[in-house]
Parts: C-alpha cells; sequence; structure tokens
C-alpha cells in the first residue's frame, strides 16, 4: 500500500470534486485510488483499535474497557467472518508494516494486488460498509457485476444486518437479488427525461413498491422489471409466443405464467395487492372451448380469452398464411401466392380431418368440464345435504360437435376449425409448412414472427383475436 496520509485526505477532496460533474454517473476516473483509500482506512481503524487496547492496557489492566476492547471484533475480523459467510475461501491480513495481503484457505499470504476481480469486488464492497461512518447513506452500485448469486445475495443480507445504522441503496439489474429482500422499499426506474438530446438529465421516472406490501413472491419477481403494464399468457419461458404477442402488444411486458389456471391466479394475485396501482395487469388465456359467458366472466377479471382455440393458431390463420405466401412469392422464382395459399390452407384442412374422431372428442369434452362446473352445487348447497343429480348426454354433446366439425371442412374453412380444434395435436403445421417451401414449421413461425413485426396490416388483422384486450389497453 502507497498511500499516505496527506495523500489519503488528497483523495478525498478528488472524490468529492469528481463526483459532482456530470460524467461520474457513467464513469470513475478514481477507481485504483479508492482501493488504495479503502486499504488505508481499514489498517488506520486496525492501527487505531490496537492504539486503544494498548491504552487501556497500560492505565487499568484489569478495568472494563481492557477486558472489552480485547474481545471487540476489528474491522477485519468482521470482514473475515462475512467473506467466510458468503462461501468466500479468501481472508484479509495486515502485517506490522501496515502492508496489506491475502490468504486463500490453506495456502500462504499474497499481495493483496494479485487478488482476483471477484474477490477484490467482495471485499472493497464489504470494507466499505464495515468502515463506513455510523449513520451513513451508502450507494452500492450494481453488486452483482463480478460476483455471481450465491455469493453476493448472503453477502449483502450480512451487510444490512451488520450495518442497521446506515441507510443502503442499491443499484442493481438483477431482479432475484432485490426478490429476496421484501423488506426494502424498491424503485422501479422506468425512464429519463433530458432537457435536450445531448444534455443532463432533469427528471427521473419511477414507482415505488414499498416494503412488506402484501405481494407474493412469485409476482413480485414477475413485475420488477417490467413494464407498467404487465400480461400473463400460458407457457413457459422457453416458449416463443411470447415474442409474437410483444409485436403485437408493444409497451406490454409479457410473462409466461404456465397453464391458464396459472394465468387466472397471477392476474387475480396482482390486481388484489395493495400498492400495485403503478401497475396495470392483465392476463390472456386460449380459448379452449370456453363458452361466451365463461369468456366474459374472465373478462371482469382482466382475463380475455383468446378468439382462436391456442396460440399456435395465430400462426397459422388463412390471413398469415396469406402474408408467408406473399413475402415467399418476393424471393421464390415460380412461387404463385395465391396458389401456395390455397394448397396450404387445403393440407392444413385435410391434416385435421385425419384426426377427426379425436379432436372433436376434446373439444366436446370441454364442454362437458364447463356444463358440470356451471351445475356443480355451491357449498351451501353441499352443507345442506341436498340432492343433486347432474345428466348430460354425451353422445348429443359428441354429435353436434362431429356436424360442426364436417361443415367446416366441407367448405375448406380453416379459420373456423382454428377455433375449436387444437392444430398441434395433427400434422397440419409442418404440411403447411413444406407447402410453402420452409424446412421445418418452427422455419416458417420464424418468418411470421418477422412479418408481424413489418407489416402493420398483418398485426391489425391478429389483434382482433386477442379476445378485445388491444381496445382496453388503448381506451
Amino acid at each position: 500500500m502507497t498511500m499516505t496520509a496527506a495523500s489519503r485526505q488528497q483523495h478525498e477532496q478528488n472524490v468529492s470534486h469528481w463526483e459532482r460533474q456530470e460524467k461520474a454517473r457513467f464513469s470513475d476516473q478514481t477507481h485504483i485510488d479508492r482501493v488504495q483509500a479503502l486499504l488505508f482506512d481499514l489498517v488506520n481503524e486496525q492501527v487505531r483499535l490496537d492504539q486503544a487496547l494498548a491504552r487501556f492496557g497500560r492505565e487499568d489492566p484489569s478495568g472494563a474497557q481492557f477486558r472489552l476492547a480485547r474481545v471487540e471484533e476489528t474491522p477485519v475480523d468482521k470482514l473475515n467472518r462475512l467473506l467466510a459467510s458468503a462461501q468466500l475461501k479468501i481472508t484479509v491480513k495486515i502485517d506490522g508494516f501496515r502492508a496489506v495481503q491475502a490468504q486463500h484457505e490453506g495456502g500462504e499470504p499474497f499481495d493483496f494486488a494479485e487478488v482476483s476481480d471477484g474477490e477484490r469486488a467482495a471485499i472493497f464492497l464489504a470494507a466499505t460498509v464495515l468502515i463506513a461512518p455510523p449513520d451513513s447513506v451508502l450507494l452500492l452500485d450494481e453488486p452483482e457485476r463480478h460476483l455471481n448469486h450465491a455469493i453476493i445475495a448472503p453477502l449483502l443480507r450480512d451487510l444490512f444486518a451488520e450495518r442497521p445504522d446506515c441507510a443502503m441503496v442499491v443499484s442493481t439489474h438483477a431482479i432475484d437479488l432485490a426478490v429476496e429482500h421484501p423488506q426494502a422499499r424498491m424503485l422501479l426506474m422506468r425512464d429519463v427525461r433530458r432537457a435536450g438530446p445531448t444534455q443532463q438529465e432533469v427528471a427521473w421516472d419511477f414507482d415505488l413498491l414499498d416494503a412488506g406490501e402484501d405481494v407474493p413472491e412469485l409476482v413480485r419477481r414477475d413485475i420488477l422489471g417490467a413494464r407498467r403494464r404487465v400480461l400473463f399468457v400460458e407457457g413457459t419461458g422457453a416458449s416463443l409466443d411470447g415474442g409474437l404477442y410483444a409485436a403485437l402488444l408493444p409497451g406490454v411486458s409479457v410473462v409466461p405464467k404456465g397453464s391458464s389456471r396459472d394465468v387466472i391466479a397471477a392476474t387475480k394475485g396482482m390486481r388484489g395487492a395493495s400498492g400495485l396501482h403503478h401497475i396495470e395487469v392483465f392476463g390472456l388465456i386460449d380459448h379452449d372451448g370456453r363458452d361466451d359467458d365463461t369468456c366474459d366472466e374472465h373478462v371482469k377479471d382482466r382475463v380475455h380469452v383468446l378468439g382462436l382455440n391456442a396460440v399456435e393458431a395465430l400462426y397459422y390463420h388463412p390471413d398469415v398464411i396469406n402474408a408467408v405466401a406473399l413475402a415467399q412469392a418476393e424471393h421464390l422464382d415460380g412461387f404463385d401466392a395465391a396458389i401456395m395459399q390455397e394448397t396450404a390452407i387445403a393440407a392444413a384442412v385435410r391434416e385435421l380431418a385425419k384426426q377427426k374422431d379425436r379432436l372433436c372428442a376434446r373439444a366436446a369434452e370441454m364442454q362437458v368440464t364447463e356444463q358440470l362446473q356451471r351445475q356443480a352445487p355451491t357449498w351451501e348447497e353441499v352443507l345442506a345435504g341436498e340432492k343433486r343429480t347432474i345428466t348430460l348426454d354425451l353422445n348429443a354433446v359428441l354429435g353436434e360437435e362431429q356436424d360442426r366439425f364436417d361443415e367446416a371442412v366441407a367448405q375448406n374453412d380453416l379459420a373456423t376449425l382454428l377455433r375449436r380444434y387444437k392444430l398441434r395435436e395433427c400434422g397440419a403445421r409442418g404440411q403447411v409448412a413444406q407447402t410453402l417451401r420452409f424446412p421445418t414449421y418452427r422455419d416458417y413461425e420464424g418468418v411470421v414472427r418477422q412479418q408481424v413485426r413489418k407489416n402493420q396490416a398483418l398485426r391489425d388483422k391478429l389483434r382482433r383475436f386477442l379476445g378485445g384486450l388491444p381496445e382496453v389497453l388503448e381506451g
């Protein structure tokens, strides 16, 4: 360590001057000196405690002050304890010549300058907090940059507990890190306003999420980092459908939540949480044969119902097939868009027709389930012990479904078939892709997403199937 008392004082003046500059937000001109200053302060505090212990020993070797000073943890002791708690196998040592060394578990001491970036970041963070003056306000800027979550999470937890007198502001992009501290107040930074394109900021736009609000952990994770409008949809994070929804609904954070029940529960949960007035939350679920009454009931809870059976049907609607066929005609010689569109639609209908029995039975199953749910007794009726007989004519339900299916097939009406039946349960996707000269249906669906992003007319057509959600968002 080369810093002296005079240079330490000069460093403090330099830092104070630099941090008042506009560039200090994104550039640190004093980083090297900051490390030196921190080591100087760490050594200085250690020396101060050693001197106090020696003085108490001379003045009153059997007194209470001497006994207390002798058992008190030094800043270096605290630092090493916190590093060990964070599973970092390194300790910091100070020798008699005011030199700072590091030592790995089971190894020999070495110069502090040789520690890794991650170790240096952890030591710098912990030491800064430990030796800060009482009642300080500390800004910890992106502590996750050089440290993985398994290290930084327990380190921050212990630092907060170690210095309850200090107010700590943690700037982070790591959502998991924020979720693990529900007791903290959170500012969700949204935007910045400037006086001009190259001028200084004049205002920041943010939302405040108070500590202790009734927000489930999984929901809290969803809203941190999201826009002010959140849309829960079916599927998983690996699904590509989120990209399609994002293109159709710009300005909305699309969050996959699994099944339709999960979407409904998450939407209701966020709407019922206190203090989330700055977040608008909606749900969007597959149609799955739901009747109009059921759809209307869901809309009351801001859960909208897709106008087609499932999201993959959006990719294969005749309007989409037409748009992709036109795009292919621009690049492929001898490709007649009108003929290829008609051929692709016919191929999809044929594939659906091959699975008539199963598709109709699945659709009938959804109808029967809804009828049973509507006729199910309430808890009061159960408590009263009333008899309830529910009778369903399964043959009639299935027969009506088969008649609808046959009529749509006879008219080559792919749009109607997509509204009631699951496309992924047959080979229709592959047939459409092959007809339009794509190696796989995934390649075809990738082009669909490209077309949706750049084709306003196509976006408008598909937005009609989003259960009235676009109108609500724009209203």
